[in-house]
């Protein structure tokens, strides 16, 4: 009996051996909140590998003090207080900072400025296009945007305006992703 407890111990250390240990990876929620301790209007340069990730004309500002009327934001805002956005209303874009692939499955967004900013969402892998999404933006109405995109190495936000205006400003907060 001792023997084939050893054998079966033995045998099972192989195999434990041979076998990768591998864990599931976990979602992060970006919050933003972390980054800086300002009061700026301007918005600050979210810095590279903040969340693993690395960012391309993404700001951040702080959206509950910000105190210029009708603006987007405070409406922007899921967790106190600070809030990412893209920078002068040009497209921004994310990607790993590492150059492996993520998962991102959703943030809460708003237009900053004006109402009716349409914002096109891609997803791309080695530069090929997996996903795209559009999605419509108002001032004073927060949306979560679900998109579940796995595998992508970078992700890509365009905004543009139905009518002329000058600002296609708008938010991103609490996203989540997958490293």
């Amino acid at each position: 009996m001792l023997i084939i407890v050893g054998i079966i111990t033995f045998l099972f250390s192989i195999i434990c051996a041979k076998l990768p240990l591998v864990l599931p990876k976990q979602n992060s929620i970006i919050n933003f909140d972390d980054i800086i301790n300002s009061t700026s209007t301007e918005g600050v340069a979210i810095p590279f590998n903040y969340g693993g990730l690395s960012w391309q004309n993404v700001l951040v500002l702080n959206g509950v003090d910000y105190d210029i009327p009708n603006a987007g934001f405070i409406t922007g805002v899921v967790s106190p207080k600070y809030v990412a956005f893209n920078g002068y209303g040009n497209p921004m874009s994310i990607s790993s900072a590492s150059g492996s692939l993520f998962t991102i499955n959703s943030f809460y967004s708003c237009a900053a400025w004006n109402d009716n900013i349409s914002v096109e969402i891609v997803g791309k892998r080695s530069g090929d296009v997996l996903y795209r999404k559009t999605v419509a933006l108002l001032i004073h109405t927060r949306i979560f945007v679900e998109l579940n995109w796995s595998g992508i190495d970078s992700i890509y936000f365009n905004s543009t305006c139905k009518n002329y205006c000058d600002a296609t400003h708008f938010t991103i907060d609490n996203l989540n992703v997958i490293l």
